[in-house]
């Protein structure tokens, strides 16, 4: 059990420094939720401009009302514009560790052997769409951390997390 600790703990910190080479990445889907975020806030409802009006141009409405909560909590605290964004990335960032440890707890209860656990954890920390999307404040690497999570604590179902490694938009 002390072995399946620190394994997991190499892997998020191989992880993580895997992952911070992609802090970089930014799609402009990213910053879609916020205009619309923004208009709601000014009370204009859900539209991206006046001109269009009422237009479903987001993909995730819970991201729309993540990023209405944290821009309004933004403005109130006067911080950057850039604060939802950041703190977008750090939840998606936290949710591949979360993945990662997930994983480890997953086989572990179904008792696999040690290079079975260690090959599955070096699998997710080295994932290049893991890195890439949880350097991203797209709810990608959250909503497949919490649906693995929910998951493998109904059915111990260890195989869906490798489906994680490859997460990619839409």
């Amino acid at each position: 059990m002390r072995r399946i600790a620190i394994l997991t703990s190499a892997a998020c910190l191989v992880f993580a420094a895997y992952a911070a080479s992609f802090l970089y990445f930014f799609v402009d889907d990213e910053a879609i939720p916020l205009v619309y975020a923004r208009n709601l806030l000014r009370g204009r409802g859900f539209v991206y401009t006046a001109l269009e009006g009422r237009v479903e141009g987001y993909s995730d409405f819970l991201h729309v009302l993540w990023s209405t909560l944290l821009l309004a909590l933004t403005r109130a605290f006067g911080l950057s514009l850039l604060t939802p964004l950041l703190v977008g990335k750090a939840v998606s960032f936290a949710a591949a560790m979360a993945l990662i440890a997930v994983t480890a707890r997953i086989l572990r209860a179904q008792q696999v052997a040690l290079p079975g656990v260690a090959a599955a954890l070096a699998f997710l920390s080295l994932s290049g769409p893991l890195a890439v999307w949880a350097c991203s404040s797209l709810a990608n690497v959250s909503a497949s951390a919490a649906s693995k999570s929910v998951r493998s604590s109904r059915r111990g179902d260890a195989a869906a997390i490798a489906a994680s490694a490859r997460s990619t938009p839409r």
